[in-house]
């Protein structure tokens, strides 16, 4: 049950949001959401194919384990980052805006970690790799925070589910684009140019946001940041009932989704028996955000008029079952099948994703340092996820060296991904705690 201070507050919301933002029509809704589709392309190529493909080569006697170093270690500075350069934006005053000083140094800082990765994967070396990692996590996170901040100052409550939407189409189509282009450049050797396009993409939305996007700045003048504010700040939003459980559900669904994807490559060769798994991992990611990008767009304007939850419901179950689906793959076309139906489980998902969290934030004020908290909500999971996987991968089933690359066995998969569907289901179940937007327009009018 909610406070009757969390009840005041969720209408007031509603109406501080309205009284002070206009409708924003298509132009504008794709030019807020276009750097979306940079950042999405840089993580898509990274997380999904260049990792663990470069794993492979660094450590192949152990490329789970190696995953899970990479992973686990970067996703440490991504939960910290957000949580302060978001509460920094918040109190920003340059003339530039609160937002976009951060994302342009964030960017800076996200090449260089970029170029140390490169060389470290030419070196084999996963000490200076995982490095690397930490400073892509530490600038793309520091500009990610800002850049989430500037979407709830700008966007009308009444458009949270269309900007969603929009937020979710160009993940989807940048994901796809990193995810297929980097298989390819991989796939034949040319890892460099696969960095250089990434880094040469983010430059240009980076800039095209900063140019295109007319954010004001703040004048009012806040109270100083201190480190005793800052963590009173993260607790507090924890004591709002529907914030809290938006970020307990998607803690859940992105632990189930990284039972999976980080291991689509391995899967391939292991299960399917597939050969160049880097070119085909990225044709089949294609394919599922190829369907993802469709449901991702219908999804949020469907949510707008039917309630977030209903989505979520119907989503989740898709995913959980292509999940367990594909440990019974023996074919390729199969698998794509499956991948087809798991994409639209998934753009649906994240159709109204960032919704839930804009529907539920405590104090628009603070929606940079509150989106951090919401941020880490997905990358605690990635921390925890190639561990949990990667435990199942050493121990369940009888793992093969071949010729110093380490194959593991189909029942690992099994078990892993099935652990997937059940973090899933427990992310759709729990959802039932949280009053969509709807249900909070309900509770404002009466």
């Amino acid at each position: 049950m909610s406070s009757g201070i969390e009840d005041e507050t969720a209408a007031q919301a509603v109406v501080h949001y309205g009284a002070q933002q206009r409708t924003m029509n298509v132009k504008e809704q794709l030019a807020l959401s276009s750097f979306w589709f940079a950042t999405n392309l840089h993580w898509g190529a990274l997380l999904l194919l260049i990792i663990p493909i470069q794993c492979k080569g660094i450590m192949p006697s152990d490329s789970a384990g190696a995953i899970a170093k990479v992973f686990g270690y970067g996703s440490l500075i991504a939960m910290i980052v957000p949580l302060i350069a978001g509460a920094l934006s918040d109190r920003s005053r340059s003339k530039y805006g609160r937002r976009r000083p951060y994302m342009v140094v964030g960017i800076a800082i996200n090449l260089v970690g970029l170029a140390i990765m490169g060389y470290a994967a030419a070196q084999r070396s996963l000490l200076l790799y995982v490095l690397g990692y930490c400073v892509v996590q530490f600038g793309n996170n520091s500009a990610g925070a800002a850049y989430a901040g500037i979407i709830p100052d700008m966007v009308p409550v009444a458009q949270h589910g269309e900007a969603s939407g929009y937020m979710a189409m160009m993940t989807q189509a940048g994901t796809i684009v990193g995810a297929l282009g980097s298989g390819i450049l991989l796939g034949s050797g040319h890892a460099f140019l696969a960095y250089s396009i990434i880094a040469a993409i983010l430059v240009a939305f980076v800039v095209l946001t900063v140019i295109t996007v007319r954010e004001v700045p703040m004048t009012e003048e806040r109270e100083p940041l201190t480190v005793q504010e800052f963590l009173r700040s993260l607790v507090e939003p924890l004591q709002y009932t529907d914030f809290r459980w938006v970020l307990i559900t998607r803690a859940l669904v992105t632990l189930g989704m990284w039972c999976v994807q980080p291991y689509i490559a391995n899967y391939l060769s292991d299960v399917v028996g597939v050969k160049n798994a880097a070119d085909m991992a990225g044709k089949l990611f294609a394919l599922i955000l190829l369907t993802a990008t469709f449901t991702g767009y219908i999804g949020g304007k469907i949510s707008d008029a039917i309630g977030r939850k209903k989505v979520v419901y119907i989503a989740n179950t898709l995913i959980a079952v292509c999940s367990i689906a594909f440990v019974f793959s023996h074919s390729l076309a199969y698998t794509f099948i499956v991948g087809a139906i798991y994409g639209i489980g998934y753009g649906a998902y994240f159709s109204v994703d960032w919704a839930l969290a804009c529907d539920t934030l405590p104090n628009v004020e603070n929606a940079g340092k509150d989106m951090g908290i919401w941020h880490v909500s997905m990358v605690l999971p990635q921390t925890l996820a190639p561990f949990i996987a990667g435990n199942v991968f050493d121990h369940v089933g009888q793992s093969t060296l071949i010729e110093g690359t380490r194959h593991y066995a189909v029942m690992s998969y099994q078990v892993a991904f099935s652990l997937a569907a059940v973090f899933l289901m427990m992310g759709a179940f729990f959802l039932r705690n949280v009053r969509d937007r709807k249900e909070r327009e309900a509770m404002a009018a009466a």
